[in-house]
C-alpha cells in the first residue's frame, strides 16, 4: 500500500506540475529575496568582521582631553577581559591633493601589531623617513611608491619644511625630539674714549666713558607668551618633513572606498591616511589614544549581539577607573605643567637677573666716566686759565708799551716814524733798529729844544721883572721871547697873544704880573718835564718795538688758547652727551626690563591661572561604532536587510493566497479519489499527506533553488556595488543553515498550511458524498444585473463574463490580490526609485533644502582672510558667516553625527539653508510643503533635523548632549524638526551656541550664493580649495552632480525588487489562469461543443484575466503607495531621510507591466484552450 500511494503522490505532481512548479517558483523568487538580501548583507558583514580580525582592530578606543601617559595604559591592561591594552599616537593633518588641500589621518604603526594596515603594493615603513599611505590617495594624487609626500598641521606651512631640516630632525630615529630652550641677550654699553685740552702748547689726554645699557634687551623662552603658558594651539605628534612612499595600503579604520556609502554622516573626517614608524613620534610621553583588545572578541562576529555585549562589558570595567584616571592625569598634567613653568621662570629670572647686572654695570660705567670727565675738565679748565692769566699779563705789558708808544706819537708828531712802527707792528723785527734810531734822535733833538725854552723862559721871566722899570724896551722883548717860544713849540699862539696882552696893559694890571710869572714859570716847568721825559721814552723805544713785534704773536697765541678751550668744551660736551647718552640708555634699558619683570611675573601668573585654570581630563570610552565606516557597512546592511523584511513578507502573502487557491482546485478535482481512499480505509492524516507531501515538495524545491540564488547569485550581483564602496579584501560567501532553513521553513509553513486549511473541509465529508459529483452552486444575481440600463446594454458573452468574474469571490479575490500584490512590489520598487531621483531637486536648489551655492570653511585664526578672498573673488551675490562643525549628538544612549550651523542672532538662514516644519509629516503624507521654521531665539534652543528625530527617538523638547569635534560637550534642547534629506543638521543662534557650550561662537565658515553658471561656481569652489586659507571648500552644485553615485546600491536593490516582482506577477498570473481553465474545463468543452471558434474561447477566457488584471492593477495602486510610504520608517539609515514618493509615472508603469505579463501568460493558456479534450470533459463525473 505505500509503494502505491508514493507513486501516487508522484503521479500528482507529474499530473500537476504547472501548478508545483508556479508554487516552486513563488517559492524560490521569496526565499531568494529573502535570503539573498540577508545573505548579501552577512557577507558584507563577514567580510569586514575577517578583514577587521585579520588587521586586528581594536575593540575600544579611549580618548582623553588631556591624552593619556603610560600609567593609563597599563591600568587599562590590568581590567578583566583586556588582552592587549596599548598606547598610539594619531593626528589629523593637512596635505595637498590635485592642488587642494584634503585632511589626512598621521597614525604610528603598532608595535603590537593593532589595527594593521593592509599590504596591496610595496612594504610597511621602516625607516623614521618613509610611510605607507592608502590607495585611495595614491588614487587621487597620482603619487606612485618612491615619490616624497608630505603634511602640515591646521596652522602650518608645509612650503616651509626643508629636506635637509627633515633630515636633520630624522638624524636619530629613536628620538623623542627636543625642546628648544633660547638664552637671554643683554646688549652691553660700549666705551667711547675721548681726547682733553691742550694748554699753553702742552697737550694732556683725558678719557670720557659712555655706557649704553639695557638696550634690546630680549628674554627668549622666558617671557614669551607660549613659553609661559598652555598654549590652546595643536602641537604636532609627528615630525614635519618628506616622506618615501613605500607601500599602498588599506586602512582597517576606513574601509569606505569613497563617498558611495548609503550613510550620508556628517562627519568632517579625513579620507585618506598616513602611517609612519613610532620614530617619527616627537613625544613619545603622551598618548593620543589607547587601544584595547578584548579577550575572546576575535572570535565573535563583530556585528553580533555576543560581541557588542563582550565589548560593553569591558567598556563598563573601562568606566569604573575612569574617574580614578582621570585625576591622576589632571593631576600630573598639572603637575608637568607647573614643573615646566618653574624651570621656565627659573631660567628667565637667571636672564632677567644678568641682565640686571648688565644694567647696574653699566650704570656704574656711566657715573665712573661722569666723575673722570668732571676731573678731567677741571684739570684742563685750570690749564687754560694760567694759559690765559699768562697771556693777559703779556697782553698788559703790550697794552702798557702801547699806550707810551701813543703818548711819544703824539709828543713827537710828525717826527714819529709811523712806517718803521707799522712794520713794528706787523711783525717786521728789521724796523727795530730805524724805530729807536728816530725815538733817540727825536729825544736829543727835544732835549736841545727844552734848554733853549728854558732858557726863553728865564729871559721871560727877567724881562717881565723889569717891566716895572719903565723900560718900554722891555715889553718888546717880552713879546720878542713870547714868539720864541711859540716859534720853537713851547707856547700856543692864544697863550702868547694872552700874555702878551697882560704886558700891554701893565701897568693897569700891575696885579696880574704874578699871574704872568707864574705861568711863564708853569711853562718852564712844562719844557722841563717834557725833557726829563723824552729820555725815559726814549729809553723805552726798543721795549715799544717788542711790544709791537709781540702783538701778532700774542693774538696767535690767544687764538690758539681759544682753540684749546673750545676743543677742551666740545671734548667735554661730547663725553658729557655720551655720559648722558649712556645714562638714557640705562634708564631705558632698565625700564625695559622692568616692563620686560612685569611682563614674565604676569605671564608665568597668567600661566599658572591657566594651569590651575586646566579643565579635569574625560575620558572618552568608545568603541568601533564609533568609526564611520565601521558603523556605515552596518547601517548599509540594515537598510537593505529593512528591505529584506518588508518584500519577502508580500511575496509570503501572494505565496499563502496562491497556494491555497491552487490546492484548493486539486483537492475539488480530487474529490472522488478522495473519497475512494477514504472507502478503501484510509486515515485522513494519510489521505491529507498526499497534498501536504506535494505542497512541501513544491516548497521544498523552490526553498533549495531559492537558497542556491540567495547565498550565490543575488549577493555577487549585490558586491559588484559593494566592491565600489568599501575597500574590503575579496567578499566572501557564507553560508547559513539557519537563514536557508528559515526561508524555506517561512514558505513552507504558509504553503503547507493554506494545503492543511484547504484539505481539512474536503476531509469532512463522507466516501458517498465525495464519490459524488460536487452539487453546481446555486445562481445569484450579481451587482450588475440590478442596474438595468447597463445589463441590458451588455452582449450574451459579457454578461457571462461578468457572472463568472462576480460569481466566484474566491477566485476573484485570489485573482485581485495576487495582481495588486505584485503590481505593489513593482510600485514600491519604483517608487524607491522615485524617491532617489526626487531627492537631489527636494534637496539641493532655490526649492530645496540646500540653496547655498558655496560653504567655504577656515580655521578660526583665518577667517577674516578667508572672507576677503571670497569677496575679492567678485562672484558672491549674499554671503552669511557662521561656525560650521561636525558633532556627535547621544540621546539615550544613542549617538549619531551631525552637522550643527550656528549663525549669528536674528540671521535670516532662508536664502541658504530651508527649514521647512518636519514635525507633522505622516504615514500616509510625504514632507512637502510644510511652513518654514525660525531659529529659537532663547535658550539653548535649536532645530534639528528629522533624521535624527527617526533615529534617536525624540521628541520635540528633548535635551542632546553634543560634543564637538575637540571634544567638547554642550546640551541642546530639540524646539523643532526641520526636514532634511540628505545629511543631519542642527541649527542655532551665537546666543544659543554659548549657552549650550559655555563659550562664545567664533565663526569659521561663510554660506554664500554666487553668480554665474553652475560650472563657473564650481571651478570658483575648486580654485578656493586649492589654496591654503580654506580648510575645506563645498560646491552644491559639484555635490548635486555626483549625487547618483551614493545611490548605486539602492538602484540595484530596485532593480532586483523590480525584476522579481515581475517574475512573481508572471508566476501568479499564469498559475491563476491555469487554474481558471482547469476550474471551467468542462464549461469550455460545452461551449466549444456549442460552436465557439478557437479566438472566441480566447477571449471568452482572456477577457475575464484581464479585467481581473485590471481589478488588481487599480487595487495594487494604493497598496504599493502604502508600502512605499512604509519604507519612510522602515528604512532609518544615519543621516538619510528617506522620504518616499511615488511618481505618477511609476503606477503608468507598474500597470503596464503587470498588463504586459498579463496578455504574455494568456498567449500561454490559449494553448491550454486549445488542448481540451471536449469528449473526455463532458465525460467527467463533474
Amino acid at each position: 500500500m505505500p509503494t502505491a500511494f508514493s507513486t501516487d503522490i508522484r503521479r500528482t505532481i507529474t499530473g500537476n506540475l504547472k501548478k508545483f512548479v508556479s508554487l516552486a517558483v513563488i517559492t524560490a523568487l521569496g526565499v531568494t529575496l529573502f535570503v539573498g538580501l540577508k545573505a548579501a548583507c552577512d557577507d558584507l558583514r563577514f567580510t569586514a568582521d575577517s578583514y577587521y580580525d585579520d588587521q586586528r582592530l581594536f575593540d575600544v578606543s579611549i580618548q582623553s582631553t588631556l591624552g593619556l601617559d603610560s600609567a593609563d595604559v597599563k591600568a587599562l591592561g590590568k581590567l578583566d577581559g583586556v588582552d592587549v591594552a596599548e598606547g598610539g599616537y594619531s593626528e589629523t593633518a593637512y596635505t595637498t591633493v590635485d592642488g587642494a588641500s584634503q585632511k589626512v589621518d598621521v597614525k604610528a604603526l603598532s608595535p603590537a601589531g593593532l589595527n594593521e594596515p593592509q599590504v596591496l603594493e610595496g612594504r610597511l615603513p621602516r625607516d623614521v623617513n618613509e610611510v605607507a599611505v592608502t590607495q585611495k590617495y595614491l588614487d587621487a594624487s597620482g603619487k606612485k611608491i618612491g615619490d616624497k609626500v608630505t603634511f602640515e598641521g591646521l596652522d602650518e606651512d608645509e612650503n616651509t619644511v626643508t629636506e635637509d631640516a627633515a633630515a636633520e630632525d630624522a638624524a636619530d630615529e629613536d628620538s623623542a625630539g627636543e625642546s628648544a630652550k633660547g638664552e637671554g641677550a643683554v646688549a652691553a654699553g660700549e666705551d667711547a674714549t675721548g681726547e682733553g685740552a691742550a694748554t699753553g702748547g702742552a697737550a694732556n689726554e683725558g678719557v670720557a666713558d659712555e655706557s649704553a645699557a639695557g638696550e634690546g634687551i630680549a628674554l627668549e623662552g622666558a617671557a614669551g607668551e607660549d613659553s609661559a603658558s598652555t598654549s590652546s594651539e595643536s602641537t604636532p605628534i609627528f615630525k614635519r618633513g618628506p616622506y618615501t612612499i613605500t607601500g599602498a595600503v588599506l586602512d582597517p579604520m576606513d574601509v569606505n572606498a569613497g563617498s558611495q556609502s548609503m550613510s550620508f554622516r556628517s562627519t568632517g573626517g579625513a579620507q585618506y591616511a598616513f602611517f609612519l614608524t613610532p620614530g617619527a613620534v616627537l613625544d613619545r610621553d603622551t598618548f593620543t589614544v589607547a587601544y584595547l583588545a578584548v579577550t575572546g572578541a576575535s572570535d565573535l562576529m563583530t556585528y553580533s549581539d555576543e560581541y557588542k555585549a563582550l565589548v560593553d562589558d569591558v567598556k563598563q570595567r573601562a568606566e569604573g577607573i575612569r574617574e580614578e584616571r582621570e585625576d591622576a592625569r589632571t593631576d600630573g598634567v598639572k603637575a608637568s605643567a607647573n614643573e615646566e613653568i618653574d624651570e621656565q621662570q627659573d631660567a628667565a629670572n637667571e636672564q632677567l637677573a644678568s641682565a640686571q647686572e648688565q644694567i647696574d654695570a653699566a650704570l656704574a660705567q656711566v657715573a665712573a666716566g661722569s666723575a673722570q670727565l668732571s676731573e678731567q675738565g677741571d684739570q684742563a679748565r685750570e690749564q687754560l686759565d694760567a694759559a690765559q692769566k699768562q697771556l693777559d699779563a703779556t697782553r698788559a705789558q703790550i697794552d702798557t708799551a702801547m699806550a707810551g708808544a701813543n703818548t711819544l706819537a703824539s709828543m713827537m708828531g710828525s717826527a714819529w716814524p709811523a712806517d718803521e712802527w707799522q712794520r713794528l707792528q706787523n711783525g717786521d723785527a728789521s724796523a727795530k733798529a730805524p724805530f729807536t734810531q728816530a725815538i733817540d734822535a727825536y729825544a736829543d733833538a727835544i732835549a736841545e729844544r727844552a734848554r733853549a725854552g728854558a732858557a726863553l723862559c728865564d729871559e721871560l721871566s727877567d724881562a717881565v721883572e723889569k717891566l716895572p722899570a719903565g723900560d718900554p724896551a722891555a715889553k718888546d722883548r717880552v713879546h720878542q721871547l713870547l714868539d720864541a717860544l711859540v716859534e720853537q713849540g713851547h707856547l700856543s699862539s692864544d697863550d702868547a697873544a694872552r700874555l702878551g696882552a697882560l704886558v700891554d696893559a701893565y701897568p693897569e694890571n700891575e696885579a696880574q704880573i704874578e699871574q704872568l710869572q707864574r705861568e711863564i714859570a708853569q711853562i718852564k716847568t712844562g719844557i722841563l718835564s717834557l725833557s726829563e721825559q723824552l729820555p725815559v721814552l726814549a729809553s723805552q723805544a726798543g721795549m715799544l718795538a717788542d711790544a709791537a713785534l709781540s702783538a701778532p704773536q700774542l693774538s696767535a697765541a690767544q687764538a690758539e688758547l681759544d682753540r684749546k678751550r673750545a676743543d677742551a668744551e666740545r671734548q667735554l660736551a661730547s663725553g658729557q652727551a655720551q655720559l648722558d647718552a649712556g645714562a638714557a640708555q640705562a634708564a631705558q634699558g632698565q625700564a625695559e626690563l622692568d616692563e620686560q619683570k612685569a611682563d614674565v611675573e604676569a605671564a608665568f601668573a597668567s600661566a599658572r591661572t591657566e594651569v590651575d585654570g586646566i579643565e579635569r581630563a574625560t575620558w572618552y570610552i568608545q568603541d568601533r561604532t564609533s568609526l564611520p565606516s565601521y558603523a556605515s557597512v552596518e547601517s548599509d546592511a540594515s537598510s537593505i536587510e529593512s528591505i529584506a523584511t518588508v518584500f519577502p513578507l508580500i511575496f509570503f502573502t501572494v505565496a499563502v493566497l496562491i497556494s491555497l487557491t491552487t490546492v484548493t482546485r486539486m483537492v475539488e478535482e480530487d474529490r472522488g479519489l478522495i473519497g475512494v481512499y477514504k472507502a478503501l480505509g484510509y486515515s485522513r492524516a494519510q489521505i491529507m499527506a498526499k497534498y501536504l507531501a506535494y505542497a512541501f515538495s513544491a516548497c521544498l524545491t523552490g526553498g533549495l533553488v531559492g537558497d542556491a540564488l540567495g547565498f550565490i547569485v543575488l549577493p555577487e550581483v549585490i558586491f559588484t556595488i559593494f566592491r565600489t564602496m568599501y575597500a574590503l579584501p575579496a567578499f566572501q560567501l557564507h553560508y547559513n543553515p539557519t537563514t536557508a532553513v528559515l526561508g524555506m521553513a517561512l514558505f513552507a509553513v504558509g504553503i503547507v498550511g493554506a494545503t492543511f486549511l484547504a484539505c481539512r473541509h474536503v476531509l469532512k465529508e463522507t466516501p458517498a458524498s465525495l464519490m459524488r459529483p460536487k452539487a453546481p452552486r446555486a445562481g445569484k444575481r450579481i451587482l450588475l444585473e440590478r442596474i438595468t440600463p447597463l445589463w441590458r446594454r451588455l452582449s450574451f458573452l459579457n454578461k457571462v463574463s461578468a457572472r463568472n468574474l462576480f460569481r466566484y469571490k474566491k477566485r476573484f479575490l485570489m485573482t485581485v490580490f495576487g495582481i495588486a500584490g505584485c503590481t505593489a512590489l513593482m510600485i514600491c520598487g519604483l517608487g524607491i526609485r522615485d524617491t532617489v531621483i526626487s531627492l537631489k531637486p527636494r534637496q539641493y536648489g532655490s526649492e530645496g533644502v540646500v540653496r547655498y551655492d558655496l560653504l567655504a570653511v577656515t580655521t578660526d585664526d583665518d577667517f577674516a582672510q578667508g572672507e576677503r578672498e571670497l569677496r575679492a573673488t567678485g562672484q558672491v551675490d549674499t554671503m552669511l558667516e557662521a561656525r560650521v562643525d561636525s558633532v556627535t549628538v547621544e540621546l539615550d544612549g544613542v549617538k549619531e553625527s551631525v552637522q550643527l550651523v550656528v549663525v549669528p542672532n536674528g540671521a535670516d538662514l532662508s536664502a541658504y539653508m530651508r527649514t521647512e516644519d518636519g514635525s507633522n509629516t505622516t504615514f500616509l503624507q510625504p514632507a512637502i510643503g510644510g511652513e518654514d521654521l525660525e531659529l529659537p531665539r532663547e535658550g539653548a534652543g535649536a532645530l534639528v533635523t528629522k533624521n535624527i528625530e527617526q533615529v534617536l527617538g525624540l521628541e520635540i523638547g528633548d535635551e542632546l548632549k553634543v560634543q564637538d569635534t575637540t571634544l567638547r560637550t554642550g546640551t541642546v534642547r530639540a524646539e523643532g524638526i526641520t526636514v532634511s534629506f540628505l545629511g543631519n543638521f542642527i541649527y542655532m543662534t551665537e546666543d544659543a551656541y554659548e549657552q549650550a557650550f559655555g563659550e562664545p561662537c567664533v565663526p569659521n565658515a561663510l554660506f554664500a550664493n554666487l553668480d554665474g553658471s553652475n560650472a563657473e561656481k564650481i571651478e570658483l569652489a575648486d580654485e578656493l580649495a586649492a589654496g591654503d586659507t580654506f580648510v575645506s571648500v563645498s560646491s552644491s552644485a559639484k555635490i548635486a552632480d555626483s549625487f547618483g553615485e551614493s545611490f548605486k546600491i539602492i538602484d540595484v536593490v530596485v532593480y532586483v525588487v523590480t525584476v522579481m516582482a515581475g517574475a512573481l506577477a508572471f508566476a501568479v498570473v499564469f498559475t491563476l489562469s491555469n487554474t481558471n481553465i482547469s476550474e471551467r474545463e468542462r464549461e469550455l468543452a460545452t461551449i466549444k461543443v456549442l460552436g465557439f471558434r478557437r479566438r472566441e474561447v480566447y477571449r471568452y477566457i482572456n477577457k475575464e484575466t484581464i479585467i481581473l488584471t485590471l481589478i488588481g492593477i487599480v487595487a495594487g495602486w494604493p497598496l504599493g503607495y502604502v508600502i512605499t510610504r512604509f519604507l519612510t520608517y522602515v528604512l532609518r539609515m544615519p543621516s538619510l531621510f528617506f522620504d518616499t514618493i511615488v511618481e505618477p509615472r511609476t503606477y503608468v508603469f507598474a500597470s503596464v507591466m503587470s498588463l504586459v505579463f498579463t496578455l504574455i501568460i494568456n498567449r500561454f493558456t490559449n494553448r491550454s484552450l486549445d488542448k481540451i479534450d471536449m469528449v473526455g470533459a463532458l465525460k467527467s463525473a463533474e
